[in-house]
């Protein structure tokens, strides 16, 4: 391709003045670009069919995005797509990206529209008539022709004039109420086809045609990869994401305006980390940049925050502390810095308690079993209530504590079964006037938490016991009576 002259640019300025956004409907525009990716992938070996996808995301866009992307498309559409050819040729590297797809589709959009027939006629019947081609274009073959080399100053005036030669023709049979079943239906495979070739052969001279850096500024190329990167960005393609990135990094004039700009596209997508460090690095080369030092700040704070609503309070603590000293102005950064700190503190001294609880518990724990083993069992009984408090009073605030105190009251459930059972089997042992002490002894001091059933059961026992001391007495005094006579 060849730079194009100042007449060139006039001429072209003329032939496409006043072209719609929206020539060819989006179903049509669709057809015509994947036509085009096919036809390329096969006549050239370059695999556009692999990134189909992307090429349909970028012949999707909307008007508006288009205008965006080629804010003189309306005014000089051929001057929009031959600087797009030449960005996308000096950004074209081994690899067919997704992104560069995508901006494949975009343009192959762009051309459809520069090249559809009724592009400036009468509005009612250019409308007429691309809703007819949006019904009838899934119905129509398109066929394909050589590939050409594109110098767009020559070749896009050359396609209008054939788009526009039967135009009139078109609108008299849709004044007439033929519509599309006149010429317009007729003429729809060549129209359309004409379409298709002129997005496979621009595609063409971009992947084959040989590199043209002509008038393409360093900001251009930057701002192509740093869409690129918010392309990935959007779509969280790690990989291509690292690449861009890399691409970005490895280009000259690296502002910090840039880097804030990166910044907040990586934090628009979550990726916080990253766009800290972009923001870090602008603050090192401007340490006076105020809106991105309350980025920074701003941002540990919220950390901070979320951290408290985990109860993780250290996490809290650090983020805060690095809010406040990233911006030491932000005064509510040290109010819950000073916070975080105080419930630190109180935590830690409420876990140092539940510790000493649980080393108590096992002390008295252990009293308890030798009070057993001494048959002290009302003791035993009092001694092991202290223990069940003490492991009750650990809060579930701490996991490995709460646990150790759940298995000491199990233990101890356990230790007062055993000593309720062995002071009912040892029941009978009570003899004499001792016996309705050591009971209420049992029933009424330190052994009160003896449950209903267990004092009954002694009763019980110590009464068939005295019973059976009364029969032993009675045999023995008859039997002695016997023996004296």
């Amino acid at each position: 391709m060849k730079t194009r002259t100042t007449i060139l640019t006039v001429l072209l300025c003329t032939a496409f003045l006043g072209l719609p956004g929206w020539a060819w409907g989006p179903r049509a525009q669709l057809a015509v670009v994947l036509t085009a990716a096919r036809m390329t992938s096969k006549e050239a070996n370059i695999p556009l069919v692999n990134l189909e996808r992307d090429l349909r995301n970028g012949a999707s866009v909307s008007s508006e995005t288009v205008r965006v992307q080629y804010p003189d498309a309306e005014r000089d559409p051929a001057g929009a797509i031959e600087a797009e050819m030449y960005l996308l040729q000096a950004m074209r590297s081994q690899r067919i990206d997704p992104y560069f797809a995508y901006r494949l589709g975009v343009l192959g959009k762009l051309v459809a529209q520069a090249t559809a027939p009724l592009a400036r006629g009468n509005p009612t019947y250019r409308n007429l008539y691309y809703a007819d081609v949006e019904e009838n274009i899934g119905r129509t073959e398109l066929k394909t022709a050589a590939r050409r080399q594109v110098e767009p100053a020559a070749y896009f005036p050359r396609v209008q004039r054939e788009a526009q030669t039967r135009e009139d023709l078109i609108v008299k049979d849709y004044q007439t109420g033929l519509g599309f079943k006149g010429v317009a239906g007729a003429a729809l495979a060549e129209d359309a086809s004409r379409s298709v070739n002129a997005v496979a052969d621009v595609w063409h001279t971009i992947l084959t045609g040989n590199v043209v850096v002509a008038n393409i500024a360093d900001s251009q190329m930057r701002d192509y990869v740093v869409d690129s990167l918010k392309f990935y960005l959007s779509r969280h393609h790690r990989q291509e994401i690292d690449a861009a990135y890399a691409r970005l990094a490895g280009m000259p004039a690296q502002t910090p305006e840039l880097r804030n700009r990166i910044g907040d596209m990586f934090f628009e997508y979550g990726e916080f980390d990253r766009g800290i460090k972009e923001y870090e690095a602008v603050v090192a080369a401007e340490p006076n940049r105020r809106d991105v030092i309350e980025k920074i700040s701003g941002y540990y704070v919220r950390v901070g925050d979320e951290a408290l609503v985990r109860n993780e309070l250290e996490q809290a603590r650090d983020a805060f502390a690095r809010a406040a000293e990233v911006d030491k102005l932000h005064a509510a950064a040290q109010e819950k810095l000073l916070e975080a700190q105080r419930m630190i503190g109180d935590r830690d001294a409420r876990l140092e308690t539940a510790r000493q609880a649980i080393e108590q518990a096992k002390t008295l724990e252990t009293q308890a079993e030798q009070q057993r083993l001494r048959r002290n069992y009302a003791q035993a009984l009092a001694t092991l209530r202290q223990v069940e408090i003490l492991y009750k009073s650990v809060p579930d605030e701490f996991a490995a504590e709460n646990h150790a105190a759940r298995a000491g009251l199990n233990n101890v459930a356990t230790l007062m079964r055993d000593v309720k059972g062995e002071l009912v089997r040892n029941a009978e042992t009570f003899s004499g006037s001792s016996t309705a002490s050591d009971l209420r002894r049992l029933a009424t001091g330190s052994a009160r938490q003896l449950d209903e059933e267990t004092l009954r059961t002694l009763l019980a026992n110590q009464y068939r016991s005295e019973i059976a001391k009364l029969e032993r007495d009675l045999r023995q005094r008859v039997q002695s009576a016997g023996a004296a006579r």
